[in-house]
């Protein structure tokens, strides 16, 4: 270590004998006049009284200061030993120096501040206990004034403390070429006449190792500039304020070096891994970090084309930032610089700058970032920052690393509303999972401010509590999965930011309490490409606004998919997007549950508007309460609402409305869609009291092969057409299905069209003296399962019509009926007359079978009244044109009151025709129990009134 040494030992090894041999017999000569001397009391180091024996100490003495004294150097001083125990402390007066010809061994502190200490035995030991301090700031900083260190053989403890105030020559003398062994705590400063010195080591710590603490004060120290440093250990680092600097390497390395450290405390430091050099880097901290000034792991300060490596980061506990600038690498004078990849325990800024690469990468590398705790980001300031990849293009030219980030627990944004977070902001591709929980509750936050392709996971939920937050900031497809629930409370969430299209699933449920999630925000770049949102859970809005986009010139309908059992609002909470009259783009509301999802409006200031609402086939929309709102508009269309094929719209006793904000909505049932109405007054009667409220101009389409369902126990009014906006034809029913399990289901128009059929499931249709009109001639458009026809009210001489028109050859059957028990079916089967129209009503009579129908005189045969004991009590009313047909008629057992002697012989039919009763045939036994009939064989029909006889 010390080169007078070495030049002794190999050039004059028979002189170094002789001079072994004499100091030996010196060392006996001195040893019997050696004192041994331990402090009484804290004094000046020159007063005799101050040690015991009392004497005031000589070179050869051996001194020990005691727990508890401050010993004062105050004059030129003289020992042999100096042995300081535990609380025991020496001290100087400016100037003043103590000369050892022995040992110095430290267990309490020294401070050799302004003062010198002079070792003039070569070889001598120098220890530092387990809890020594010595501070070295000596009057004489020159090489003979560092006697100390380079004549001494070094033995620090791992927790001694050694601080260097000054050092003699900076430039070309490192610490470790002096000193034997490793550190303790060792504390650096190289501020030198006010001038901060740059104090390159040369790589000596890799081989005299700082066990402790590596403590930068008020200093510029440099671990290597050589390029031979691999692979370092250091207790731990600490840069105590703003004139703390440590660079790891400075300058080209031509390999990797990895520094390993416990921990780094950064109290406005200035910590640089490879500074203005290419090379790479790992530092490793098996521990914390604390920032509060400025680290990057490599840092080009403006030198062209170099700093070019990679950098690698592992913190296996916490780091934590409140201020300053985290970098890994910080480069903006390099086109190719490398990637950055890290590893955390826990991560949490609180302020400052925080960018893990904020250069330009050319390779198209992936930096890998993983947090195996929480990452939770906490600032005040408007000006914090944190960055992945933070930079999208350097004089030109773009910058394409991509971003594979993954947080193992929760992340957690929030603070600032002008602060920033941003996951990368390059052109290459980005990847993030959060395996926690994800909350955001203020600062601008943005996935994706690059333009490029983004892919987002959240394994549990995302809560939006406040602040901004963009899954896509800029232009790139995204594809986001929320595999639990998105919650809005506050703030704003924007799906897609850009002009690309996006792709976000939530499989857990989306509950909204306040704030606005917009499926595209950009008010000045319109986009033509979808956004699309599936929920597999529930939709509960209790306030705050969803907008499918906020730019009236995007060409794209933006689409959110509903596949929970749930869709619930309610407050002053808002649907909508924007659109303009010369661009009037919906987005659209798909109800997709493969199964039933109820549907609850409980508040009046909740608005849907400018969407479209479609429930899809498969899906069964159930109004459970609240009615169902339909957005209005400018234009007159009907497709605000649509029932798709084979979709059911399950109003129940609620109401379909328009928020009347426009002049015009509508609704349209499609090819097999099913709408099951409850409502007492009916579907449709151009008043605000059926199904369909008519106010706002609410219009309505219904494909012919669409159903009307009117079900439930309570009466229901069955509405027709030519009222308010029902005018045209595709206003009237396809397909008009009564399932009534209790009341009955009456006709209230006299413009009843159903256009494909009648499905007579279960209960009554009564016709109510009105006329049922079935446009298509099918022999099947009429259908009965549980169901019939009411023709007659009580025995009126008055009933209303079942027409048939364009009748088709076949059975056709019409279920009359009385009660549920009663039934009475007529049919008919034509052979002439295809194409025409068919009408058919029936009403019971009293036994006299008065009164008779308007324009019959008589119910005479052969001159004889014949109503009482040879007529049932039945009549039919037939007009059917050019038809001919063989028909039955039925009737009940307990209308046929004809005497015994005919109530069950065969009945035949006779008609009304030209003023007078014909006998037109047929057969039937007659019935007083159950239902009868007669058959009639090709009877030609006109305008007939039946009866049996």
């Amino acid at each position: 270590m010390m080169q007078a040494r070495f030049y002794i030992i190999m050039l004059r090894k028979p002189v170094l004998t002789v001079l072994l041999l004499l100091a030996m017999i010196l060392s006996g000569m001195s040893s019997a006049m050696a004192v041994n001397r331990i402090s009484v009391t804290s004094g000046n180091f020159a007063t005799a009284t101050t040690w015991s024996p009392s004497g005031i100490p000589s070179a050869t003495d051996q001194l020990t200061i005691q727990n508890g004294h401050t010993i004062q150097v105050n004059t030129n001083c003289n020992a042999g030993i100096l042995i300081i125990n535990e609380g025991g402390k020496l001290q100087y007066t400016n100037g003043k120096k103590l000369t050892l010809n022995g040992g110095f061994l430290v267990y309490g502190t020294a401070d050799i501040i302004e003062g010198d200490l002079e070792q003039t035995l070569q070889g001598a030991t120098f220890k530092i206990g387990e809890k020594g301090i010595v501070t070295w700031q000596p009057f004489d900083n020159t090489l003979n004034g560092a006697s100390l260190f380079t004549r001494s053989h070094e033995n620090f403890h791992p927790t001694s403390t050694l601080v260097i105030n000054k050092w003699y020559n900076y430039t070309s003398v490192p610490l470790g070429t002096v000193i034997t062994g490793n550190f303790g705590n060792l504390t650096l400063n190289t501020l030198y006449n006010g001038l901060l010195y740059e104090w390159n080591q040369d790589n000596q710590f890799h081989y005299h190792k700082i066990l402790g603490n590596l403590s930068i004060e008020q200093g510029w120290v440099v671990l290597d500039k050589s390029g031979a440093i691999s692979n370092t250990e250091i207790g731990s680092i600490e840069l105590k304020n703003v004139n703390s600097y440590l660079d790891l390497h400075s300058g080209d390395h031509p390999g990797t070096f990895t520094v390993t450290t416990n921990s780094i405390t950064n109290i406005g430091g200035t910590m640089n891994g490879l500074y203005n050099g290419n090379g790479n880097i790992n530092l490793v901290v098996n521990g914390d970090v604390l920032n509060l000034g400025y680290i990057e792991l490599i840092y080009n300060s403006g030198v062209q084309n170099t700093s070019l490596g990679d950098a690698t980061l592992k913190v296996t506990g916490k780091f934590k930032q409140t201020t300053g600038d985290f970098r890994g690498i910080f480069n903006l004078s390099s086109m190719n610089s490398g990637k950055a990849d890290m590893e955390f325990g826990d991560l949490e800024i609180t302020g400052g700058i925080f960018m893990s690469h904020y250069a330009c990468h050319t390779a198209g590398e992936t930096a890998t970032i993983n947090v195996l705790g929480d990452l939770i980001i906490d600032v005040i300031n408007a000006n914090a920052k944190f960055r992945w990849n933070g930079l999208t293009t350097l004089s030109g030219t773009n910058c394409n690393l991509q971003l594979q980030l993954t947080i193992h627990g929760d992340l957690l944004i929030k603070g600032n509303q002008l602060a920033e977070f941003t996951s990368s902001g390059s052109t290459g591709m980005e990847h993030v999972l959060v395996k926690g929980e994800a909350i955001i509750e203020g600062t601008n936050a943005n996935f994706n401010y690059g333009n490029h392709a983004t892919q987002l996971r959240f394994e549990k939920s995302l809560y939006v509590n406040g602040g901004t937050l963009y899954l896509s900031r800029t232009n790139g497809p995204l594809q986001a999965t929320i595999l639990q629930n998105l919650q809005m409370v506050a703030g704003t969430l924007s799906v897609q930011g850009g002009t690309s299209s996006a792709n976000i699933t939530v499989n857990g449920r989306y509950n909204q309490a306040g704030g606005v999630m917009m499926l595209h925000n950009n008010s000045t770049e319109s986009t033509g490409a979808v956004v699309y949102m599936t929920l597999f859970g529930d939709f509960v809005q209790q306030g705050g606004s969803v907008v499918f986009d906020n730019n009236n010139s995007s060409t794209a309908s933006h689409k959110i998919s509903l596949n929970g059992d749930q869709f619930t609002r309610s407050g002053n909470s808002s649907i909508t997007t924007t659109i303009s009259a010369m661009n009037p783009v919906y987005g659209i509301l798909y109800f997709d549950n493969q199964g039933t999802t109820g549907y609850s409006e409980s508040s009046s200031a909740a608005v849907i508007q400018h969407v479209k609402q479609v429930i899809s086939s498969g899906c069964t929309l159930q109004v459970t309460a609240g009615n169902l709102q339909v957005a209005s508009s400018s234009l007159n269309t009907n497709d605000y609402l649509m029932v798709a094929s084979n979709a059911v719209l399950d109003l129940g006793i609620h109401q379909i409305y328009t928020n009347g904000q426009q002049p015009y909505s509508g609704l349209t049932a499609g090819d097999g869609a099913r709408i099951r109405i409850a409502h007492p007054e009916g579907w449709y009667n151009g008043t605000a009291n059926a199904a369909v409220k008519a106010t706002g101009n609410m219009a309505y389409s219904l494909h012919a092969n669409s159903i009307i369902e009117y079900y439930g126990n309570g009466s229901q009014v069955v509405t027709g057409t030519g009222t308010g906006t029902a005018q045209n034809s595709d206003s009237q029913y396809g397909v008009l299905e009564i399932n009534k399990t209790g009341g009955s289901a009456k006709l209230q128009s006299g413009q009843l069209f159903v256009r494909t059929g009648v499905d007579l499931t279960n209960g009554e249709l009564a016709l109510n003296n009105y006329n049922l009109t079935i446009l298509s001639g099918s022999p099947h458009a009429i259908k009965s399962t549980n169901g019939y026809i009411k023709s007659e009210l009580n025995a009126s001489p008055n009933s209303g019509q079942v027409i048939r028109m364009n009748i088709e050859q076949g059975n056709h059957t019409i279920p009359f009926g009385v009660t549920p028990s009663s039934k009475i079916p007529f049919s008919f089967s034509p052979s002439l007359g295809l194409g025409n129209s068919f009408a058919v009503s029936t009403r019971a009579t009293a036994s006299d079978n008065r009164p008779l129908p308007a324009g019959i005189t008589n119910i005479n045969y052969n001159g004889t009244d014949i109503a009482r004991d040879r007529v049932i009590d039945r009549w039919y009313f037939i007009t059917a044109p050019g038809i001919t047909a063989d028909y039955t008629v039925s009737y009940l057992g307990d209308e046929n009151s004809t005497s015994a002697h005919y109530a069950n012989k065969n009945f035949s039919v006779m008609s009304w025709q030209a003023g007078k009763w014909i006998i037109t045939g047929g057969t039937g036994s007659g019935e007083t129990t159950g239902t009868g009939n007669d058959r009639i064989k090709q009877q030609k029909l006109g305008k007939l009134v039946t009866n049996s006889k």
